[in-house]
This record gives structure tokens, sequence and C-alpha cells, in this order.
């Protein structure tokens, strides 16, 4: 098989665009096509590799970035092969679940003061509970309540945990609903800062899609100027990383907790760069 081609302005001694432009939209979750795939033919001694990222000669806004090894076309001085140019994406978001190893809460805090309950009722609240002294705690935090109940088959003595609902005074306060079938006799109630160890769970999450040219996107100069987002990271009073907040730790608990009540977003992966 032979090829005819007659071109007077260059005789193919540079890339000619042949057949229709194919676009495509790469991302499922993207509908806009804003790829495409063009063929072209030149003469063999003609081609030289391309340069990625360089401006289409044609459509605004598009650059080369991949180009396919080129192939007889017809006979042996002429090579076909395919350039796609994008424009630079529009950023994104997925979500997704993520394994994430959820950091631990500890407190170097010792167990507030034991003080004795003298008195109880329920409410529509909870448990109102009569204290001989000032526990020290206010409206959201954890207290630590011991009673006795008497079952059948004897007394049982029981340990709860239950927050703090209401702080009406320093001797007089409403924990969550402690409940029990049988009789109840309270003992003593102290403040307590529970906490737990990392553990691995899957959270829900959202990966940020962020696309760049260096050259052409606003102070992007190399991919060394993107800037890079770090993970969570928790440091103790030393300095060294740890896996748990404390009072002493960098962030602290208060200030985890301060983001978790507000529902803020947390960095769990660091960012990646990838061409």
């Amino acid at each position: 098989m032979s090829l005819t081609f007659n071109d007077s302005s260059n005789g193919l001694t540079e890339a000619t665009a042949i057949g229709p432009r194919r676009y495509l939209a790469p991302f499922p979750d993207v509908t806009r096509r804003f790829i495409f795939e063009e063929d072209y033919i030149i003469l063999r001694a003609s081609y030289t590799s391309p340069t990625l990222d360089a401006p289409h000669s044609g459509v605004s806004g598009y650059y080369l970035v991949d180009e396919t090894g080129p192939q007889p076309f017809g006979n042996s001085e002429v090579l076909k092969f395919t350039r796609t140019y994008s424009e630079v994406p529009p950023s994104r978001i997925i979500y997704e679940s993520f394994d994430w190893y959820l950091p631990g809460v500890g407190s170097e805090n010792p167990p507030g003061s034991l003080v004795n309950i003298t008195a109880y009722s329920f409410n529509s609240s909870g448990t109102q509970l009569t204290l001989s002294a000032d526990p020290g705690v206010i409206v959201g935090d954890t207290v630590q309540a011991t009673y006795t109940v008497q079952t059948p088959t004897g007394q049982v003595s029981r340990t709860v945990l239950r927050p703090v609902i209401v702080d009406s005074s320093a001797t007089d306060i409403t924990v969550g609903l402690i409940s029990e079938i049988y009789p109840i006799t309270f003992q003593t109630l102290r403040k307590v800062d529970p906490g737990r160890n990392p553990e691995a769970r899957a959270v829900s999450s959202e990966i940020h899609f962020d696309y760049f040219l260096p050259g052409l996107s606003a102070g992007i100069a190399t991919p060394n100027s993107i800037g890079i987002i770090d993970d969570l990271e928790i440091y103790d009073a030393t300095g060294r990383k740890t896996p748990s907040f404390t009072e002493t730790t960098t962030p602290s608990r208060a200030e985890w907790a301060a983001k978790v009540a507000s529902r803020e977003r947390v960095v769990v992966e660091r960012s990646v760069i990838r061409r």
C-alpha cells in the first residue's frame, strides 16, 4: 500500500491533524468534557518529541498532556501519533469512607474529690442529686456516681458515668438518668475525665482534588510551589509525637473537644502531589 499526500503548505514537515477531535470526560463525577484526543501525521525525518504542557495551536486553554508513540502510516516515511490535550481540570470533591487511626483522649488530671450524695429525685432531664459538698463540676462535665441496688438475691454495688446536664448550685446538680428496677441507695460522686485509647475506625471523609499547571496557575511556578497541607499531628510537652490528646499536648484535649463540638473538618491524610 502506498500513501499519496499533497500538502503545498508544509509537505508534512509539521505535525498535521487528521480526523475529528475526540472529546472525553475522564472523571465519572464531572460531566463536562475537557479533554480531547487528536490524531496527527508527519514525515519521519521531521518528527521530534513533543513538549508537554505546550498550548494547542488552535484551541485556546488546552495544553498537551500526552502523546502516543509514533507508528508508520501508509509508508515508512510518514508517522502517525495521537496527542491528548486538556484544560486545567476544575477542583472537585469526592466522598468516601476512610480507615483512620483515631487519636486517643487521655487526662493528666486525677479524679475529683469524693462527695456524698445526700438526696436524689427524678425529673424530665435526668436524675437530680443533692451533694454534701461542691464537686467542682459544670454542665458538660462527666461524673462518676456509686450506689447500691437491693435485688431479690442481695445487694449489688454499681458505678456509672453520667454527664452533668444542669448545674443548679454548688451542691445541687442534675445528671443523665440513672434508673434501676429495684430500690437505689446513692453513695458518692466525683468528677472524672473519661478518655479512650487510640483506635482504628472507618470515618466519613472528603477527598479534595485541586489541579495546577506550573507557569500558568497563579503562584505556581514549579511543582514545588504547590502547597502541602499536613495531617493532624499531636505533640506532648517535650515535643515528641504522641497518639493521644491530654491537657498539655499540642493541640490540647480542650482544643480537640472544641473542634469536635463545632464539627470542624480534620485533615487525616497529608496532601499528595501526582501528575
